[in-house]
């Protein structure tokens, strides 16, 4: 069982900041808690911060908010033969919390699902104001169907723009409006 400090006036806190010489020491005290390593973003070397009051790590951090660019694989672990554990659409926000050596690790927004990316399939985030609806949708250099296909976007994934006649303008390109549905601008976040 874990030992707690007395604060100056003699209370006890467990879990908190105390000690009265301006530095902040934690006490820590009772049973670890459980955690489902799927959805609970902790390692042994670091932790989101927001389990920072219920789980031990030697380092937290802060998540850093990021957008999927390209469809991506969320995996187990860093490695490319690791277990999938979904694939990522475009525009999907990914709560970032560590990059080493081209690998990204952090959860999902939607769903809270841990795990690592390839750190350059992510950029910043922006609100997405549509989601596609067709397969293969395309992103055009220009708003015209015979002009260049910049990229093409799966189903189901989320884009911001603004709706210029039939046309939805991307940061990346055209797209009939016709291929997509408008969202809530609170719904997710789309990369730049």
């Amino acid at each position: 069982m874990g030992q707690s400090r007395p604060t100056d006036n003699g209370r006890v806190r467990v879990g908190r900041p105390v000690g009265g010489d301006g530095r902040s020491r934690f006490a820590l005290a009772g049973r670890s808690h459980d955690f489902d390593p799927r959805t609970v973003a902790i390692r042994p070397d670091l932790a989101d911060i927001a389990v920072a009051g219920q789980h031990f790590a030697p380092h937290y951090a802060a998540p850093m908010m990021r957008s999927v660019m390209t469809t991506t694989e969320l995996r187990t672990a860093g490695d490319t033969d690791a277990d999938v554990l979904v694939t990522m659409l475009p525009g999907e926000g990914f709560a970032l919390l560590d990059v080493t050596g081209g690998v990204a690790w952090g959860f999902r927004l939607s769903d809270h699902l841990v795990g690592y990316c390839v750190a350059e399939h992510l950029g910043n985030p922006i609100a997405a104001s549509h989601r596609v609806t067709r397969m293969d949708a395309q992103l055009r250099a220009e708003p015209d169907t015979d002009a260049a296909v910049q990229m093409i976007l799966p189903s189901g994934a989320l884009v911001m723009g603004i709706v210029s006649g039939d046309w939805l303008e991307t940061p990346h390109g055209w797209m009939q409006l016709a291929d997509a549905e408008e969202i809530e601008a609170t719904t997710g976040a789309v990369g730049e």
